[in-house]
């Protein structure tokens, strides 16, 4: 049952329906998830991690409230805002439990979303064909994981097949004119390259450091081949207007078609604690900053088209922050450290599957809590990815958020859950390899204390 469950939920997010707001088809299963696995969300919801970022989704909802009032938020604003919040706080202990149960539901999980192209094309009549459009707001990114789920069973006999496999849909995305897409899934395939060859095997700082370094060369090279490519011609017709509707006085960044991101900034800087409401309007705010930032006329008019004033973010983390003040922010921030974390601790001591899924939704999530909107399609979504984040990082070692696996960390009363336990067996290869220094240090100080004492 729960593995149909976490399939379905995905599958049927793109059958919509009203309901005070948007309602995805899937939400309406994720109470009876919750339901079905009560006493392992209890559980797991205990655990230090675990407890502490359903305390953080508590906290940000709580801000949201306070703010909304402060704020004297319109009800069909406010009532959209918790609803957002608080359905992806109910995703993430029903997704919590369920994970915690077997991660291989989250497998389930994805092969449901990637299913989601028949539902997508069935009930999204918005777009038509399987053109650069259709691609990146229907079937892109399901097809991606697709691609990377199958190239994960030649990852340990025939990894040049599965690299190579993966760099042919990173092409696909970037001639597809899906340019967050194509970087996402060449630095996911470049993690992947470097985790199954790599002599670090410690999780230490060095690796941290390393994959930091690999993946700005790595995304600033991707950049300077776009900025180089898109105006030839060389990526279609498409891409080289955008590229040149998007360029500022001939020039072309991260930032650029994404103003959002700095739009904001001086709002949450006036008032970093308070929020200024769900869906934050100034009208005049909105004119004033439009034409302080100097946009292009599509901008200009992409965001002065509406008489709302709704004040554009483009990314999870300032979202947050806008709407539910520090709080708001705090937990995204949170969400992208340990995304960030385990990212950089997993290794091929992991199964191929969850090894590749984890580099390339985590790459995802990385981008969109930057980049992308905080909207109502995500938050089941978001729910799952963040349980099963926290789940790996239990497997992984680590019961805090601020934390790094270290022999230091034994001084910590509460130790982590070694991969003997049912999480480890379905993650790891060899259940009984560490997974961290931590893990190896405790095994490391138990031997020692069992060969202290003499044979009788």
């Amino acid at each position: 049952m729960n593995l149909f469950i976490c399939f379905l939920i995905p599958f049927l997010a793109p059958i919509r329906f009203s309901l005070v707001g948007e309602i995805a088809a899937g939400e309406v299963l994720v109470p009876l998830l919750l339901l079905l696995n009560w006493k392992s969300t209890w559980i797991a919801a205990k655990e230090r991690i675990g407890f502490s970022f359903l305390l953080l989704i508590f906290l940000y909802l709580v801000s949201l409230v306070l703010s909304d009032i402060y704020r004297q938020t319109p009800p069909e604003d406010y009532l959209r805002g918790w609803a957002k919040v608080t359905l992806t706080g109910i995703a993430y202990l029903a997704f919590l439990g369920a994970f915690s149960r077997n991660p291989k539901f989250f497998i389930a999980f994805v092969f449901g979303f990637i299913a989601s192209i028949v539902t997508r094309v069935i009930f999204d009549g918005s777009l038509q064909g399987w053109g650069s459009e259709s691609y990146k707001w229907r079937y892109g990114i399901p097809l991606t994981f697709f691609v990377f789920c199958v190239a994960s069973l030649f990852l340990l006999r025939h990894k040049a097949v599965a690299v190579g496999m993966m760099l042919f849909i990173s092409i696909l995305s970037l001639v597809m004119n899906y340019r967050s897409l194509a970087g996402v899934s060449l630095i996911a395939t470049l993690l992947t390259a470097f985790s199954t060859t790599s002599s670090i095997e410690s999780r230490s700082s060095m690796r941290i450091l390393v994959y930091c370094l690999l993946a700005v060369i790595f995304g600033a090279s991707i950049l300077q081949l776009y900025i180089w490519a898109a105006p030839q011609g060389f990526l279609g017709e498409v891409a080289r207007d955008k590229f040149a509707m998007q360029s500022t006085n001939g020039t072309f960044s991260l930032l650029s078609g994404r103003a959002e991101l700095i739009f904001s900034f001086p709002k949450i800087v006036e008032s970093p604690i308070v929020g200024w409401g769900s869906w934050a309007k100034d009208i005049d705010f909105v004119f004033q900053r439009a034409f302080e930032l100097e946009l292009s006329p599509s901008q200009q008019s992409e965001f002065l088209g509406s008489n709302d004033g709704l004040i554009p973010t483009h990314s999870h983390i300032f979202s947050g922050w806008l709407e539910a003040g520090l709080f708001g922010g705090i937990f995204w921030i949170a969400f992208a450290w340990i995304t960030f974390r385990n990212i950089t601790y997993s290794s091929n001591s992991l199964k191929p599957i969850f090894l590749v899924i984890i580099y390339l939704s985590g790459s995802l999530i990385l981008w969109d809590l930057f980049f992308s909107p905080y909207g109502a399609g995500r938050r089941a979504e978001m729910g799952a990815y963040l349980a099963f984040n926290v789940i790996l990082a239990r497997v992984l070692g680590f019961n805090r958020i601020i934390t790094f696996a270290t022999s230091n960390s034994l001084k910590q009363k509460k130790s982590p859950i070694l991969p003997t336990s049912a999480l480890g067996k379905n993650l790891l290869i060899n259940p009984n390899q560490p997974t961290s220094i931590r893990t190896k240090a405790i095994e490391v100080n138990q031997r020692k204390i069992h060969n202290s004492f003499p044979n009788k």
